[in-house]
């Protein structure tokens, strides 16, 4: 048996593999080099963390109710869902950024139920639902031409001390 081809065939092998993990790390990599810069923000949805279960109602186009059990996630956008929640990339508005924000209700199902509106003008853009300011950034991906940023609005226990007695 000849010692000297083997180890030739295991480097040639080792180098193959090194260079494919390589084209790997760079085609996974977050980096865009064709993007000019361009990046996305996306809202994603809401994750409810408060420990209750809460029904959102989205005053849109349409009114759009969304219930979402607690340590549950609600997606803005489905393919299979008739009416999607109108996202921007700067929030949840009626037509485009310069518009208005939509309303908001988050109604905790509790005995009472307690509730928080997001109503009218924006007060305070880093607790308010319509806001991406509101949002935590949880991943990014590359789209052709573009570097996209995916947000997600979280229900917390907090929120559900905050909340009032629903009118």
């Amino acid at each position: 048996m000849n010692y000297l081809n083997i180890g030739k065939n295991y480097r040639s092998a080792m180098k193959k593999i090194i260079l494919l993990f390589s084209f790997l790390m760079m085609a996974c990599s977050s980096e865009c080099i064709d993007c000019g810069g361009q990046v996305v923000h996306q809202l994603n949805g809401i994750t409810n963390i408060s420990g209750f279960d809460v029904k959102v109602v989205f005053f849109a186009e349409d009114t759009i109710t969304a219930n979402i059990n607690a340590n549950e996630d609600y997606l803005y956008v489905e393919e299979n869902r008739e009416k999607n929640i109108p996202s921007y990339e700067c929030g949840l508005f009626v037509d485009g950024c310069d518009s208005s924000p939509i309303n908001v209700t988050l109604i905790f199902l509790t005995e009472p139920q307690k509730c928080i509106d997001f109503k009218g003008n924006v007060e305070d853009k880093t607790k308010d639902l319509r806001t991406i300011e509101a949002y935590k950034e949880t991943g990014e991906g590359l789209t052709i031409g573009a570097l996209v940023k995916f947000y997600q609005f979280y229900i917390t226990p907090e929120m559900y001390e905050q909340a009032e007695p629903c009118e």
